[in-house]
């Protein structure tokens, strides 16, 4: 670490693992490896049910249902990796929950 508090420096096995320990795998050099903690697991999964219905003179009338995470899983955002930060590792944000809409499109 360069001292200049930017929180960019990867932590090296022996001096900063004192008070935290280096969760990532080291290099050669004892130092963490960039991108070396996985982020969280995300299971997304979105539906969508239409139907057409041919009208006369070429026109149609579409009614659509979609799902977004049909599912209903909670999928956190990746844990935060600021050695310095009380949140260490913990994932603070998720994303959207399960929702629908119902949709009519009519084509003339």
């Amino acid at each position: 670490m360069n001292g200049d508090r930017d929180n960019n420096d990867r932590p090296v096995a022996g001096v900063h693992d004192a008070t935290r320990p280096i969760v990532s795998p080291l290099d050669e050099n004892g130092r963490a490896i960039r991108n070396g903690i996985d982020g969280e697991n995300q299971v997304i999964l979105d539906l969508r049910l239409q139907y057409i219905l041919s009208l006369p003179a070429q026109n149609s009338l579409g009614l659509f249902w979609e799902i977004f995470n049909a599912t209903g899983r909670v999928n956190f955002g990746n844990p935060t990796g600021n050695r310095r930060s009380s949140n260490f590792l913990v994932p603070v944000s998720a994303g959207n929950m399960r929702s629908m809409q119902l949709g009519v499109r009519y084509s003339f």
